[in-house]
């Protein structure tokens, strides 16, 4: 009743759930945790309705694939299909009772099984919710299925079966480890394969308790199926894949903070279950995280730091463990190089809970020793500790004499500091006192707390002795005041600071309303409204305001004179040209300037010169507004708004100028905020900013002025970045002398490499800083002036501060994106740049704005420009190269000696002659080992040119073509219009590209597809990338791509001789003969090509079996091959070429019993291929096989009435018999005189003269029906 009352529950619960629409997952998962824990109602209906849930799901979408109800009924089918998959797997993996495992359970694991294969096959179509989730189930049941398999107590060849189905899947699954970018896909791989590489993996007995029983260690060296060996290798191949999971920038798709960090953990977690890896795996991940950290940005700021803390977490987590002890010494390394804050905090507190320990046990010691001492007795110990405190509570304590004296130090020490008895007890409350003597737990475990109670102390102290001496400072007050004796200036200075010191908050409030009210009512601030001021008194004014301008710069560059003066030492008196010369040469120092401190001891913001800076440029502010105000009035500029008066204006302003751009960084704030102060005439005088320099009377307007000054401000920011930067690094770049031996034994300290470490860390901070000063003015400024923006370019001029010109550059268009124009126009400049290192920063910057900006069809059109004029100008480069070097050929060699000298006679002259002519000869050599030495010197020095000047050109648009690969479609336009010398570089330069989209070629399937005429040779460049460094067998999205390309366009086989392992079987033996067509292109140029084409058919790899045998390949050359070829004997060379082929070893990669099946097999055929001669030939010669097996496939032709076959199986049959003649002669006596006679139609006239006499030799009754042999002789 219980029983089916539980069943009852379970089906009401499945009904709501699958009735509502679309079904409630919520349910469902109450319902897989309800069949969780009752898992007896999975044998009573709920398996099958799990089962039909995934079978459901798989049959809809395999049979609509792409169509609308597809898509309308995901939502619908999926729920109740991830639940199916939670429920079958909690049926295979709970063992169930043993009457139902004998009877269901088989069956329930054999459907489980199969119905996850068909998932995985049909996982194109099938929601990839569902496909992850049987992932998952299949990860839960791999090691309960090996449990089966390797324990004694159950009938193990029961899961024979079911065994090779997993080990298929398996295979599938690892194969689509390797291929797939989807993150979400990956995590669950990531878990089957680290189950994999556990299981398949023996466990160290220093190791953790393994959380699965299965291991290496559990599988017997003998099973009836279970391979002990193939498991170790596949759990080798299920570790090294988890290691190259991890994404590079070949595999941007699978850069996933979600996925890394479960990537990560499970290559830590197979770490501490399988500790005799931990090397190798530490090494990996810390190559990897370097290299993620400095080479191209392939993951965000955030991204790093994320994956940086849980690879640093997850590793010192593992280094704590007890039982990694023999492998600490691998993890300190790792973490080492690493770093991190984690790492380094728990160092320090591993150090200081070291320290504590030791001071503990020293004065545990101390104390011990001491009351020995005191009281007398060795034999007798007490050392105070919390134990004692509890367990000698009622004892009495030991005698302490000292406890008074002690008693009383500390009480005349409280007096002294202020602190009485009242203070609080720095006695624990579980310490118990004893009369006489002062408590102190000298082996308090809470340091901590004890270091916070005496800092409290202090801060006590502290105050109580302020306290008395503002009391003493009250009473040295009064005692002055009531004096006569004059104060000193040191007493005076004591008397102001106290005064400043003592002054309460209400005292400063009502002097500074004094002051305000005084400033109030003396009248000063009094200003007449300009709307009541006459023409002529405004301009007045005007020219007053202008005055006090330049009066007020010729007092700031008087001040500085004398700053100059008083900080070099100089007589402040001196006026001098000598003096005067060599203090305009001093920079200004700005660190002494006093600041101008008011009577209640407030101070302004900056200093003296500061403060008089910024009042003069408001008065210079307040002019431009001024004589606006003027223009709006009375419709014409006022008086002084002349030329030459605006010009004496500027020049004597130039003195605030010059002293920011000595010391920019200093003055960087108050250059803001002038800069900010013109901006604000600016705005009121010329809002639309068209009074700019170069406009007539616009000379000295408020815009001219906040231009000049914002570019030379940045100028001199910009030099003084790079002097900082370039100092930095010839700091960094020279390293200090070593310590001599006697430094050294006189205790010279050497640098460890946590101190190097951070003193890098120090550095690379500093130049951070460095580098966002350019970058904070452009971003501060309220206008950054196009103009001025062109001043970083002087960092992308030097090699030494390139990076801080791109980097500031790029985060200038990142952070304020009105200026993205002009910066965007400099990076692109420099991306042709020749040094390298500055091209590459300028590319990264440019690339990372391609497809987020408004601005990408700027960036395209720059990069196809610069690849189609670098393209253009190695052409030239490359025509001029083949020119040179035909000149030289073409240039006449010196005459020969001796040439022009009369032909004499005698032996004197003979041997003068001979002579001549082998000094001729030796001297002929000898020019045409200098022409190919400078042919050799000018193809070197072209291809140099020629590789230079287009990497500098196209590294832009390559990088573009990361991002969008139809770019690849001008790039083949260009190519084709390009010299040859610049073809062969380009397809060299592109390899890097191609080998980035190895991964996921189906991309560029489209873009090849479309290639113009002349670009065939890049393209097959593309497809050989694509095969050799991608998947092992190419994807079909490449295969049916390029195959269709092929067809529509005619292309010949060279395109798919690489693509052959990944044809189907139909479609290979359709382009088998066109691949052999390519021997008799070129005389052994496409030998090559036709032996990859064999390789690559042949070759199987786990879970993908070769597309033919070796022996069917044999065949299918036989009986796939056109005709034509084989009269040409194209087909017997691909046959050569099929037997030639060797391994590294030398051996052959076709096995001799090969061609012997292939052959057996050839003759076994109704119609026997005349190509089958041709190889049984080559099987006799090349292989050693034996005569008597080629002179019975002759035989066994004769019995086919070969006379009576087609010409092209005579021809063939005439040649073997001759070839294999005198053994196959024997064979006339089998042939009747007419066949024979149809047979030598077409022999050779040498094989007419070996017949004739091997049947002159033969019975005279034989040769009578020979006689037309003799009668053709006759006549």
């Amino acid at each position: 009743m219980e029983n089916q009352a539980l069943l009852n529950q379970a089906t009401d619960l499945y009904n709501q759930a699958v009735n509502e629409t679309p079904p409630n997952r919520t349910k469902l998962d109450n319902l897989a945790d309800f069949l969780n824990n009752n898992p007896r109602l999975l044998y009573h209906g709920f398996f099958e309705k799990g089962y039909e849930a995934v079978n459901a799901v798989v049959n809809v979408f395999a049979s609509s694939a792409g169509t609308q109800e597809d898509e309308e009924s995901l939502s619908i089918l999926t729920p109740p299909a991830i639940w199916g998959w939670s429920t079958l797997e909690l049926a295979v993996c709970s063992v169930p009772p043993r009457d139902l495992f004998e009877t269901e359970y088989p069956d329930y694991v054999a459907r489980f099984s199969a119905l996850a294969k068909r998932t995985l096959i049909e996982m194109e179509t099938t929601p990839m919710l569902v496909v992850r989730r049987a992932i998952q189930a299949l990860t839960r049941f791999w090691p309960v299925l090996m449990g089966f398999c390797i324990d004694p107590q159950n009938d193990m060849e029961r899961w024979r079966p079911v065994f090779d189905t997993m080990v298929q899947l398996a295979d599938l699954l690892s194969q689509l480890s390797e291929s797939s970018d989807d993150p979400a896909l990956q995590m669950h791989l990531v878990k089957f394969l680290e189950t994999e590489a556990v299981m398949f993996s023996n466990y160290p007995s220093s190791g953790s308790n393994p959380t699965m029983l299965i291991s290496l260690n559990s599988v017997p060296e003998t099973h009836a199926f279970v391979s002990k060996h193939d498991l170790a290798k596949r759990g080798d191949t299920a570790r090294l894949q988890l290691l190259r999971l991890l994404p590079n920038s070949d595999s941007i798709g699978l850069c996933n903070t979600s996925f890394i960090t479960a990537l990560v953990n499970s290559i830590v977690y197979l770490m501490s279950l399988r500790p005799q890896f931990c090397q190798e795996l530490a090494d990996k991940l810390t190559d990897w995280y370097a290299v993620i950290n400095s080479s191209e940005q392939m993951m965000t700021h955030s991204q790093l730091v994320i994956i940086g803390k849980t690879l640093r977490i997850s590793l010192l987590q593992l280094y704590t463990r007890s039982y990694m002890g023999g492998y600490s010494d691998v993890l300190e390394n790792t973490l080492d190089r690493i770093g991190g804050p984690e790492w380094t905090s728990w160092q320090e507190r591993q150090a200081k809970e070291k320290a504590r320990r030791d001071r503990q046990r020293a004065r545990e010691q101390s104390h011990a020793a001491k009351r020995v001492q005191e009281n007398g007795r060795s034999t007798s110990r007490w050392v105070p500790s919390h134990a004692d405190d509890q367990e000698m509570s009622d004892q009495p304590a030991p005698d302490d004499k000292g406890g008074a004296a002690m008693d009383a130090s500390l009480q005349q020490r409280g007096e002294r500091t202020g602190v009485h008895g009242t203070g609080r007890s720095r006695v624990p409350s579980h310490a118990h006192k004893r009369p006489g003597e002062v408590v102190v737990i000298e082996d308090d475990d809470d340091e901590e707390k004890q270091l916070k109670m005496m800092e409290e102390n202090v801060k006590r102290i502290r105050l109580e002795e302020a306290k008395a001496q503002q009391d003493s400072a009250k009473e040295m007050d009064v005692g002055t005041t009531a004096g006569t004796t004059a104060p000193t200036a040191d007493s005076s200075a004591s008397a102001a600071v106290v005064a400043a010191a003592t002054q309460t908050p209400m005292d400063i409030d009502i002097e500074m309303e004094k002051e305000v009210r005084a400033a109030v009512e003396s009248g000063t601030f009094d200003i007449e409204e300009l709307g009541n001021l006459t023409s002529d008194e405004r301009q007045a004014q005007l020219v007053e305001t202008m005055g006090r301008i330049v009066a007020g710069s010729h007092a700031i560059r008087k001040f500085i004179e004398e700053s100059r003066l008083r900080a070099y030492g100089f007589v402040p008196g001196l006026q001098s040209s000598l003096a005067r010369g060599a203090i305009n040469g001093l920079p200004l120092l700005h660190e002494p300037m006093p600041k101008a401190v008011l009577k209640n001891g407030l101070s302004t913001n900056y200093g003296i010169l500061e403060d008089v800076t910024l009042m003069l440029v408001r008065s210079i502010t307040d002019f431009y507004l001024a004589a606006n105000d003027i223009v709006d009035t009375t419709g014409k500029p006022a008086d002084a708004m002349a030329e030459a008066r605006m010009a004496n204006m500027h020049a004597s302003i130039e003195v605030v100028l010059e002293s920011i751009i000595e010391a920019p960084n200093e003055l960087y704030n108050l250059a803001i905020a002038l800069l900010y102060e013109i901006w604000m005439a600016v705005l009121v005088t010329d809002p639309d900013m068209k009074q700019t320099p170069d406009k007539s009377g616009c000379r000295y307007s408020a815009l001219s002025l906040y231009l000049g000054w914002c570019e030379r401000i940045l100028e001199s920011i910009v030099k003084y970045s790079m002097e900082t930067t370039a100092s930095q690094q010839a700091a960094q770049v020279v390293p200090e002398a070593p310590a001599s031996g006697t430094e050294q034994a006189a205790g010279g300290a050497v640098p460890t490499d946590q101190e190097n470490q951070a003193q890098q860390q120090q550095q690379q901070q500093q130049q951070v800083k460095l580098d966002h000063l350019i970058l904070s003015f452009m971003l501060e400024v309220p206008y950054m002036p196009p103009k001025a923006i062109g001043m970083v370019e002087l960092c992308l001029k030097t090699p030494s501060a390139a990076a801080l010109g791109f980097v500031t550059l790029e985060k200038a268009m990142e952070l304020r994106a009105p200026i993205m124009k002009p910066c965007l126009d400099i990076l692109l400049t420099y991306s042709v740049h020749p040094e390298r290192a500055t091209r590459v920063g300028c590319i990264r910057a440019v690339k990372r704005f391609y497809t987020t900006s408004e601005h990408s069809q700027l960036i395209e059109k720059f990069a196809l420009a610069s690849m189609k004029r670098g393209m253009e100008t190695g052409s030239v480069v490359g025509r001029k190269m083949e020119e040179t070097m035909k000149a030289i050929i073409d240039r006449p060699s010196e005459p020969p000696i001796g040439s022009d000298n009369g032909s004499g006679s005698g032996s004197a002259e003979n041997k003068d002659n001979s002579s001549n002519a082998n000094a001729n000869s030796s001297k002929g050599e000898n020019v045409v080992e200098k022409k190919k030495a400078e042919i050799m010197e000018v193809r070197k020095r072209g291809e140099k040119d020629i590789d230079e000047t287009l990497l500098s050109h196209m590294e832009l648009p390559l990088a573009l073509c990361t991002r969008n690969l139809n770019l690849l479609l001008d790039l083949f336009a260009d190519y084709t219009r390009a010299a040859l010398p610049v073809q062969i570089h380009v397809r060299k330069i592109i390899t890097p590209l191609i080998r980035s989209v190895v991964s996921t070629p189906g991309k560029l399937v489209p873009v090849l597809q479309q290639f113009p005429a002349g670009a065939e040779t890049a393209v097959l460049r593309i497809i050989a990338i694509l095969c050799v460094d991608g998947p092992q067998v190419p994807s079909k999205e490449l295969v049916n791509g390029v195959l269709e390309m092929c067809e529509e366009r005619k292309l010949g086989a060279e395109f798919v001789v690489f693509l052959a392992g990944g044809m189907e079987k139909s479609v290979l033996l359709q382009w088998l003969s066109p691949i052999v067509r390519l021997l008799e292109k070129k005389e052994g140029g496409n030998v090559g090509l036709v032996s990859e084409s064999f390789r690559r058919i042949t070759t199987s790899f786990p879970g993908r079996p070769s597309v033919l045998s070796p022996t069917e390949l044999l065949i299918a050359l036989h009986n796939n091959v056109d005709m034509d070829l084989v009269d040409k004997g194209v087909a017997s060379a691909a046959v050569s070429i099929f037997e030639g082929m060797r391994k590294p070893d030398g051996n052959p990669v076709f096995e001799t019993s090969v061609i012997e099946a292939g052959l057996k097999l050839l003759q076994e055929q109704p119609k026997m291929p005349p190509l089958v001669m041709y190889t049984a030939e080559v099987y006799h010669r090349k292989r050693g096989g034996s005569a008597g097996m080629v002179i019975g496939l002759l035989g066994k032709l004769i019995e086919r009435k070969v006379w009576e076959l087609d010409d092209h199986v005579k021809k063939a049959f005439i040649w073997c018999f001759a070839t294999m003649q005198p053994g196959s002669l024997g064979l006339i006596k089998n042939i009747p005189s007419d066949g024979l006679k149809s047979l030598m139609e077409n022999a050779p006239p040498s094989l007419w003269t070996i017949v004739k006499d091997y049947v002159a030799k033969m019975p005279e009754s034989y040769r009578k029906s020979l006689d037309w042999l003799f009668a053709q002789e006759t006549a």
